[in-house]
């Protein structure tokens, strides 16, 4: 909603900028004079009048979504195994807990699949489908661990993911947060287009 806005507020000076130059330069005379009135001299100046006004823009549209998307490490355990991975803090993200006070780290397999056995990882591999992955872990101690856990993305009405019950969580920002009660929901795909991160949480979990 704020891209939109600031969408309309761009497109808003661009036209305004580009209705002010016309009265300034007086192009309607220049139409009416012809297309040998326009210069070069002239045709820089729409260049770079168009490319300040859209940096200007740009650049607001950019501290707004950084202001609502940052980032930190986190760092999870299980068993005295641990993975470590970038995650990004977003509002947007209402998967916050599992409804018994237990804060959701949202992982792609990838980034916390250290934390999982041998067995578990192959099934996630093969691409089992998340209510059903427990059925075939033999691991009584992990199996325990696990439980399914509703979750929307855009683009999907709905679905679900399993979640790991962790010992403890670490998240480094300005400071370090440890959250002990706290739980792992792994994501078999990529969160992010460039790689830029491996897990998402809502920033509200970081408020012990």
């Amino acid at each position: 909603m704020r891209i939109f806005g600031f969408s309309i507020f761009a497109s808003i000076i661009v036209g305004g900028s580009f209705i002010a130059a016309f009265n300034i330069i007086d192009i309607k005379g220049m139409v009416m004079s012809g297309i040998k009135a326009f210069s070069f001299n002239m045709m820089i100046v729409f260049a770079v009048l168009f490319y300040i006004v859209m940096k200007v823009a740009g650049g607001m549209m950019s501290v707004s979504v950084s202001k609502r998307q940052n980032y930190c490490r986190a760092k999870i355990f299980v068993n005295e195994k641990w993975a470590e991975f970038t995650v990004l803090m977003d509002t947007g993200n209402f998967l916050v807990d599992d409804g018994n006070g237990r804060k959701i780290i949202i992982a792609e397999f990838s980034s916390m699949k250290d934390i999982l056995s041998a067995e578990t990882q192959l099934l996630y591999l093969k691409r089992i489908p998340s209510e059903c992955i427990k059925d075939f872990v033999t691991d009584k101690g992990e199996a325990e661990r696990m439980f399914v856990i509703p979750f929307s993305s855009l683009g999907s009405e709905g679905g679900s993911l399993t979640a790991y019950k962790l010992d403890f969580a670490e998240l480094y920002n300005e400071n370090k947060t440890v959250i002990k009660n706290a739980a792992v929901a792994v994501y078999n795909g990529s969160l992010s287009q460039n790689g830029g991160f491996g897990g998402i949480i809502n920033p509200c979990i970081l408020d012990n």
